[in-house]
């Protein structure tokens, strides 16, 4: 039960029963709160459980960094140990025989042909000569006499006589336009015609 600063006042029973003063501090101004004899404190009670933690709280902002503290100083370096005896050389092994000479290797492709240089700049062209006196022109020959004319050489002998070619009718059609075709050969001929038509 709760009990208020109006409970104090208005009622001074009430008085035992308000048994938490920091509670009912308003209570203590009035004359009659103290006025029971009180007796000697009691020892203290006991330390209550400790309550539940809080809920933690939002992370405060970051400090600055410090200052970068100086470089300590560099040791001293240690003694160098002392070297070791060399150790005696071995005896040299005997030389082994030589080897049987290999095949000379397949000669490689010849590699590509270079490119071609970029070509000399010309040279200036030297100063034309002058021109050579005209020689005289020489005196033209005489026409020759005409030859006479060569006596007519003998008439050849005549030919064996050909044979009689034959020539057959082939086809004969009809056309618009008239024509007429030989074929064949070696003296066999063949005659077609196209006749028009009335």
């Amino acid at each position: 039960m709760e009990y208020h600063e109006d409970d104090c006042k208005n009622n001074k029973d009430e008085k035992s029963r308000c048994k938490d003063k920091s509670i009912y501090s308003d209570c203590i101004k009035y004359p009659w709160w103290d006025d029971e004899p009180t007796g000697i404190p009691g020892p203290p009670g006991p330390p209550g459980p400790m309550g539940p933690m809080g809920p933690m709280g939002p992370m405060g902002p970051q400090g600055a960094t410090g200052a970068t503290g100086p470089q300590g100083a560099t040791g001293a370096t240690g003694s160098q140990g002392e070297t070791g005896a060399t150790g005696s050389q071995g005896a040299t092994g005997v030389t082994g025989p030589q080897g049987v000479t290999g095949p000379q290797g397949v000669t490689g492709e010849q590699g590509p042909t270079g490119p071609t240089g970029p070509q000399g700049v010309t040279g200036p062209q030297g100063a034309t000569g002058p021109q050579g006196p005209t020689g005289p022109t020489g005196p033209q020959g005489a026409t020759g006499p005409q030859g006479a004319t060569g006596e007519q050489g003998p008439t050849g002998p005549t030919g064996p006589t050909g044979e009689m070619p034959t020539l057959a009718i082939g086809t004969v059609t009809t056309g618009t336009t008239a024509s007429a075709t030989i074929t064949g050969a070696d003296g066999q001929y063949v005659l077609n015609l196209v006749i028009p038509q009335p």
